[in-house]
């Protein structure tokens, strides 16, 4: 009986959340799948860890990158390297993006390259909630960049949906970082192979509190000159609040169970994502040695 009343419940709440998930995108008119054009072959994601500073070094060069395709992410856009492999997909999940922020002078800039210098193809996703306040804060009408709006809703409801929902764009794991965003962007694109680049994640390497009651990392990115100082870890949607750290733990946890969800969801459609970051906390996907 215990069994019985407990299978009733899981299904009712099943039902509940699926139900909820169905109203979210009417109401942001997100039943549409957002993959229109189909790629193939190998696409490489260049993500921002500080070990993409010898991976660019040599990406025009080595035989490991011809004929691949590129997803790149943030300020990518700021490196002369940008210009020479053209990349097709470009990744932007952070709030920083689409209002104020205190990085809003680096926000800006990164508009006016992409408006003005952008000449080839090129596909821009974006959170869908966000599609309005995107627009207007980047003023983006260059005809050669498509904005791809992507339903970043977790999935909830019926598991026996759940991929369906992630094939159809309808669902997404949660995009805890942007690369998790990346990667997904990549398996539903149709490519057979996702290599990840710049992907430490060592998030939890520097980390600590300061006297104030603050808690501080040394965030390192591949574009970083000189010694990284520890600071306080600021939230990028505002100009002064400092994460707590119970907060910043689960933030954590949910991008790497993300990586969990995306590595099962690439099974199933049978793509290989191959982690090519040398110390990479990652271990949701098979290494390259």
């Amino acid at each position: 009986m215990k069994t019985l009343v407990k299978s009733v419940l899981s299904f009712l709440k099943q039902t509940v959340s699926f139900i909820g998930l169905l109203l979210r995108l009417l109401y942001h008119k997100g039943f549409s799948n957002p993959f229109k054009t189909r790629y193939e072959g190998t696409v490489a994601v260049l993500a921002n860890g500080p070990s993409l500073k010898d991976v660019i070094s040599r990406v025009q060069t080595d035989a490991e990158f011809q004929g691949v395709d590129f997803i790149v992410l943030n300020y990518f856009a700021f490196e002369d390297v940008f210009f020479s492999i053209k990349p097709k997909h470009y990744c932007l999940a952070d709030p920083m993006f689409f209002r104020d922020s205190f990085r809003k002078q680096d926000a800006q800039r990164l508009f006016s390259i992409l408006q003005e210098r952008v000449n080839w193809a090129m596909n821009i996703y974006i959170p869908r909630v966000a599609l309005k306040d995107f627009q207007s804060f980047s003023r983006l009408t260059n005809s050669h960049i498509q904005i791809i709006p992507l339903n970043t809703d977790e999935y909830a409801g019926y598991e026996s949906l759940r991929f369906t929902f992630y094939q159809k764009g309808l669902s997404m794991p949660r995009p805890q970082t942007v690369a998790n965003m990346a990667i997904y962007v990549g398996i539903n694109s149709g490519y057979s192979q996702v290599n990840l680049y710049g992907v430490e994640h060592t998030f939890l390497d520097s980390l600590c509190v300061n006297g104030d009651n603050q808690l501080c990392n040394r965030d390192k990115h591949f574009y970083d000159k000189g010694e990284v100082q520890l600071k306080p870890i600021i939230k990028t949607d505002s100009l002064d609040e400092v994460w707590k750290i119970g907060d910043y733990l689960m933030a954590i946890a949910w991008m790497f169970k993300s990586h969990d969800m995306l590595s099962a969801y690439a099974k199933y459609k049978g793509v290989q994502v191959l982690n090519c970051t040398k110390g990479s906390m990652i271990d949701s996907y098979k290494r390259k040695r």
